[in-house]
């Protein structure tokens, strides 16, 4: 009887696990024909965000930069010819950070949605105490809901091992919304690019 315990128990550890999480209401994406459908201001802070939890739609466009995200109001989104969009982020009215992106260079166009590079993640094996060795891989989409209003749809894909033997493998779906309010875009004409 002692051996089919620790069989079990063998089996159901090297077994691993698989987990798939998501939100329960997805935005329903407006057919966005071309880039111009973006057009528009767009507050930074997330319309669902608690005390506990704060996502900016700047930390989406500028991930990894030295920007203070809870200090920029909103986000204007200009289509320019040729597959651009002009981004320009405001603070109390005034041009903080402003980027041109380009179709097929810095974002793909896909089915209405915004499709950005996707980003390796290591594994956390060198830090102390993390018992997970493998990759994870993120992904953005940014979109428009029939609403009007703006949404980002994050996904984060983990696969490796924990205890070196575990198989473990999952994939989180997040998706937060941006209201569109053009007030905070207006900008003071005499306030230069910081």
């Amino acid at each position: 009887m002692r051996y089919k315990a620790v069989f079990l128990n063998l089996v159901l550890l090297c077994t691993g696990c698989v987990v798939s999480s998501g939100p329960d209401n997805l935005p329903t994406p407006a057919k966005a024909t071309d880039l111009s459908s973006f057009s528009g201001c767009y507050l930074n802070r997330s319309s669902a965000d608690s005390a506990a939890q704060t996502h900016f739609l700047t930390n989406s466009i500028w991930p990894g930069q030295m920007l203070d995200h809870a200090a920029i109001d909103a986000v204007r989104v200009e289509a320019l010819p040729g597959n651009k969009l002009m981004v320009s982020a405001f603070t109390d009215h005034e041009v903080v950070q402003q980027q041109t992106f380009v179709a097929g260079e810095d974002f793909e166009f896909q089915s209405g949605q915004i499709v950005l590079p996707a980003k390796l993640i290591g594994s956390g094996a060198r830090e102390p105490g993390n018992v997970f060795i493998g990759a994870m891989r993120s992904a953005t989409r940014i979109g428009i809901d029939e609403q009007g209003q703006g949404y980002v749809q994050e996904t984060t894909a983990i696969a490796g091992t924990a205890f070196l033997v575990i198989p473990v493998a999952g994939k989180v779906n997040e998706t937060t919304r941006f209201e569109m309010s053009p007030d905070p875009c207006e900008q003071n004409q005499s306030a230069p690019i910081k």
